[in-house]
């Protein structure tokens, strides 16, 4: 071990922080600080009791940690939480039976998409939305809340689709924690889970899938090593996190 390295041990509800410090000639682990671990309900309620409401770092009630709380309610329709929408969980790393998150393209070949004259086509290079709503839509897609939205809507074009081949139907199809409302976040979700990747934990320095579509043959996706969102194919291939809302 390294002197100046610095890793987490948890036990029981609590988790501790060690640094590796020199003494004398042995090298040892030294507690630098301690923090007490909390569980949250789907009202937000930590358990163990806190005169809080619950925080980023937190277990959410569906087992994934929670990375977004906003003080004002958001909608994300399709959830159990609706209009009443407070927080954002990301499903743990393992979520997929691994170590690590899996790598899927965004769409299918399927001819369930629309193209500019709204005749079905391919979806890697055709819209989920009509030609009429397509601009409006897309804009919407990106926002807190709509990851479930466009989630549907991704699926909704893939009928009978195997949802393991494209990373909406993976978020989709995740029964986890004994939830199953868990979808593909959208850009801006995307963007907090970012910068709490930290209290999240478990993710790749590669970059991740939103399901926040840009065109017609784009999607956006965030790279986790210095955040940048850009867009990409939907044939190309990037990593999936699902999250769910509460």
């Amino acid at each position: 071990m390294r002197v100046g390295a610095q890793k987490e041990v948890t036990s029981g509800s609590k988790s501790v922080s060690l640094l590796c410090s020199k003494v004398g000639t042995k090298k040892l682990w030294v507690e630098i600080s301690s923090k007490q671990n909390y569980t949250c309900d789907v009202l937000g309620v930590r358990t163990p009791s806190s005169s809080s409401s619950c925080q980023v770092g937190d277990t959410g009630p569906g087992g994934g940690i929670v990375f977004y709380v906003a003080s004002t309610a958001f909608t994300a329709t399709g959830t159990t939480c609706n209009t009443n929408c407070h927080y954002l969980e990301a499903a743990p790393n393992t979520w997929n039976g691994g170590s690590t998150d899996p790598m899927n393209v965004w769409a299918t070949a399927y001819a369930g998409c629309y193209n500019e004259w709204d005749a079905l086509g391919g979806c890697r290079s055709g819209s989920i939305y009509q030609a009429a709503n397509g601009t409006a839509s897309r804009t919407a897609a990106t926002a807190i809340g709509m990851g479930m939205a466009n989630t549907t809507a991704i699926v909704a074009r893939h009928v009978g689709v195997d949802t393991n081949t494209y990373a909406a139907g993976m978020a989709d199809a995740l029964t986890f924690g004994g939830q199953s409302d868990w979808f593909l976040p959208s850009k801006d979700e995307l963007n907090e889970m970012f910068k709490n990747k930290s209290s999240a934990g478990g993710f790749a320095t590669l970059c991740y899938w939103s399901s926040s579509e840009v065109a017609a043959i784009l999607a956006w996706y965030q790279c986790f090593s210095l955040g940048s969102q850009i867009n990409l194919n939907k044939n190309g291939t990037g990593l999936v996190r699902p999250v769910r809302a509460f």
